[in-house]
């Protein structure tokens, strides 16, 4: 199998570098998606979905191009009684708090397309390396999750025109479509993954081809590197 053009590195040194690259890429995709307006970038709102970014017990994934260019991240945000898609979905989660399911939630999730696009020389997003980019972040945020031994439920606010990609992997929706705040009012559906009867299990496994790296948020003010998590 021909080896990716893409690849995930190691977190570096440079904590405000790799912050503001990130945020940057999910400000710069959410834009262009209608997600956020430029004006918009500090508002309450958009603080709030950053704000998730460095609060413990918060993992970032970040997916590198070989030349050292940013080209995708993912976060996995575990339950602390509080997640983000609770800002609308808070009764849809606690029907699954009260039966003892414990929770995680797949947010912050962006490829950079159009990078991906022009370094694979492909006309057309489907032809690009982005959604190869995206199915790797996404398993790893599955077999992250799976690996801690205490989450029952990875969920995800998604976009319904997204729900496609999602079902395919094994995700179900659980409640009913609503206007998400944190993605300028955008409609979202809920979506959940059981990750102790996982669907379809090849989801769960490292990604081929790359190589992953984990961002370990300790305060809002310092993220540490944690493990290197290598494909098998």
């Amino acid at each position: 199998m021909e080896r990716s053009k893409e690849q995930i590195r190691d977190f570096g040194t440079d904590f405000e570098t790799d912050i503001a690259a990130i945020e940057d890429l999910l400000t710069r995709e959410y834009q262009g998606s209608g997600y956020v307006t430029e004006e918009e970038r500090e508002d309450p709102a958009e603080m709030q979905r950053k704000r998730w970014l460095l609060t413990p017990p918060a993992r970032v994934f970040m997916a590198y191009m070989r030349n050292g260019t940013l080209a995708g991240t993912v976060s996995v945000i575990p339950d602390t009684g509080q997640l983000p898609m609770g800002i609308v979905f808070e009764n849809e989660l606690n029907d699954m708090r009260t039966q003892g399911m414990r929770l995680a939630q797949a947010a912050q999730f962006a490829v950079d397309r159009k990078l991906m696009r022009k370094n694979t020389g492909a006309r057309s997003l489907k032809k690009s390396a982005a959604p190869r980019t995206a199915l790797a972040l996404v398993k790893t945020a599955i077999h992250w999750s799976v690996e801690q031994n205490d989450i029952d439920m990875l969920c995800i606010a998604v976009n319904p025109r997204h729900k496609g990609f999602y079902t395919r992997v094994g995700f179900e929706i659980f409640g009913a479509e609503k206007l998400y705040p944190l993605a300028r009012n955008n409609p979202a559906v809920p979506m959940r993954l059981n990750l102790k009867q996982l669907p379809n299990p090849r989801f769960a496994e490292k990604p081929e081809h790359f190589i992953i790296a984990e961002m370990r948020a300790v305060s809002e003010q310092h993220v540490l590197p944690a493990k290197r998590l290598r494909a098998g």
